[in-house]
Order: structure tokens, then C-alpha cells, then sequence
């Protein structure tokens, strides 16, 4: 039986994800973001037992709120939760694993190929962990270490209850005049990269 490590899984696409993979018998750990103390000192020292890192977490505290009103607060702690916090994470899973079959899985987001107005310190935090995956899974050139980022489109979640700053009734009127999905929608994608051992680096861009 597999296990998976997951953050992100109190709301949004990372609880749905979660629900799936445990549905599917895999054991799933999906701490809080304040158990994580993505902050700080990183809890949960050790990462060496779990074949999948899934990285769901995300923050988006300005959505729609042009760059030069968002306070500097807001701006640390989405490159913080989006960015660094994976990054360290991945660095302490790896070294952990030892060269063990692993892979990691990203949700991005649509935004690393379309720019948005209003939508920069998100979007910076995005592609900023885009070009990371992308440049790690370069140097590693690893057949134990997978990477697959999934950059999903507007995808109708709950994740709103934690978008902070953000006027939630005109986040809900975005799903009535957009395009978007459901995460129904990605879970085919999940299970294809859980099942597909051999292809370790991929990149899925989906959208409405």
C-alpha cells in the first residue's frame, strides 16, 4: 500500500484529492497549515516513508486587488505559502527518500501561461514554482524522482473560505460569467499519475 503526504487538504482541489487517493486505499497524511508551520521551522521532520509528495496548498489573499493596495504582510505570505514552503519541502523530501521511487506532484495553476491583471503576487508565486520543478527536474535527471505539475484553469472548489481579503460574493460571481471546472474534472488526471510509474516528468495544462 502507498502512502502520500499532501498539504493543502482543508479545502479547495488538495481536500478533494485527498478524499480520492484515500478512497483508492492509499494511506494519506494531510496536516493543517498551521500543523505544518509552513512559517517556521517546518513540522514533520521526517518525509522518508511517503512514495508521493502532493502539493496542493495554496493562498491567494489579493485575488483582484491591484498590486500597489496589497500590504506587504499579504505579499510575504503567498510567495511564502506558494513558493518556499515548497520548495523546502521538496528539498527535505528528497534527501530523505535516498534515492527510493518517489514523485511529486504540483498544483499549479493556468495563470503561468496567461497573466491576469490584479492576480501578480499570485501569479508571481506560480510561476516562480513552475520554473523551480521545471529547473530541478533538470539537475536531478533522476529515473527514482518523478515530478508532475498539473496547471488546472478556474476550478469551482470551496478554497474561497480561505481566500482572506478577497469579496467572496464577487469570487462567487466569477464562477457565473467564467468557464471553470469541477475538480471531478482532474481527478482522471490523478489517477493516471499514480498509475503511470514510468513517466517521471510531465506537465498537464487543463482547462474550460
Amino acid at each position: 500500500m502507498s502512502n502520500a503526504f499532501l498539504t493543502g487538504g482543508s479545502s479547495g482541489i488538495g481536500q478533494e484529492i485527498a478524499q480520492y487517493l484515500k478512497s483508492i486505499a492509499m494511506l494519506v497524511d494531510s496536516p493543517t497549515r498551521d500543523e505544518l508551520n509552513l512559517f517556521d521551522n517546518l513540522s514533520y521532520t521526517d518525509l522518508s516513508r511517503y512514495d508521493y509528495l502532493f502539493l496542493c496548498a495554496g493562498v491567494d489573499r489579493n485575488g483582484r486587488i491591484p498590486f500597489i493596495e496589497q500590504s506587504e504582510g499579504d505579499i510575504i505570505e503567498t510567495m511564502t505559502v506558494n513558493t518556499i514552503a515548497n520548495m523546502r519541502l521538496i528539498n527535505r523530501y528528497i534527501k530523505q527518500r535516498h534515492g527510493k521511487w518517489s514523485k511529486i506532484v504540483v498544483i499549479g495553476s493556468t495563470i503561468v501561461e496567461h497573466v491576469w491583471p490584479n492576480f501578480v503576487t499570485y501569479g508571481t508565486s506560480k510561476v516562480a514554482l513552475e520554473c523551480f520543478i521545471d529547473s530541478l527536474s533538470q539537475e536531478l535527471n533522476s529515473k527514482n524522482i518523478g515530478f508532475t505539475q498539473i496547471h488546472p484553469g478556474l476550478t469551482k472548489t470551496n478554497f474561497n473560505k480561505n481566500r482572506g481579503n478577497v469579496d467572496k460574493d464577487k469570487s462567487t460571481e466569477l464562477y457565473d460569467h467564467t468557464p471553470h471546472m469541477t475538480t471531478s474534472d482532474l481527478l482522471p488526471i490523478i489517477k493516471s499519475v499514480i498509475e503511470d510509474r514510468a513517466h517521471l516528468i510531465t506537465k498537464v495544462t487543463v482547462s474550460k
